[in-house]
């Protein structure tokens, strides 16, 4: 069962992908109106899973319970109650072709772990995925499609917070990203940040 929304996106070997249940956004406002001429639709997104082959980390973003507990989208055998911190999420669509995505939390529940996977039901496996961090961000994810006829597309996402150290302490964590793919698929990376630093 694939990840709702088709928000993914893998650039330099790290990817980010937007996850709820059903096979469908999840929709909380299903109303749709004109703003200079654009077409606004107002979704919501459960949590964002992160790997990072490079940095061999891996993190889930907005997942409360545990990855265990998850019985859909993605399905990890258990049996729920699915817990989450519901984002908003908005997508623009204007006359001209362009198209925006953009998600936002405030203290969203952040979790780090050790080693780097694509299958986010990997990360229950505290042997090979140990949690290293946990606590609560700041989060933002922007996608922006110039023309949805040519393609090409820039994405940017934002992350920071204050979040307890799994041996002990706290630490700063920042993980922030700017991308851009042209027509042809070539990119160019404006930022490409990663800070976990203790406190005290």
């Amino acid at each position: 069962m694939r990840c709702a929304h088709a928000t993914t996106a893998i650039v330099l070997a790290t990817s980010l992908i937007a996850c709820q249940p059903g096979n469908e956004p999840s929709t909380v406002d299903n109303s749709f109106g004109p703003s200079l001429g654009a077409t606004v639709s107002h979704n919501t997104v459960d949590f964002f899973f992160l790997t990072d082959p490079d940095r061999d980390i891996s993190a889930t973003v907005g997942l409360v319970s545990p990855i265990a507990d998850l019985d859909e989208n993605p399905d990890c055998g258990g049996a729920g109650p699915r817990i989450v911190d519901t984002g908003p999420e908005n997508i623009i669509l204007t006359p001209s072709g362009l198209a925006h995505l953009r998600d936002r939390w405030h203290k969203a529940t952040f979790v780090l772990y050790g080693g780097a996977t694509g299958d986010v039901c990997e990360l229950s496996d505290a042997a090979t995925h140990p949690v290293v961090a946990r606590g609560d961000v700041n989060f933002s994810f922007a996608l922006r499609v110039p023309d949805v006829n040519e393609g090409g597309v820039a994405f940017h996402f934002h992350m920071s917070g204050i979040v307890d150290l799994t041996g002990g302490g706290k630490a700063h964590v920042l993980i922030s990203a700017n991308y851009l793919f042209d027509n042809d698929g070539n990119l160019t990376v404006h930022v490409d940040k990663f800070v976990l630093k203790p406190i005290g």
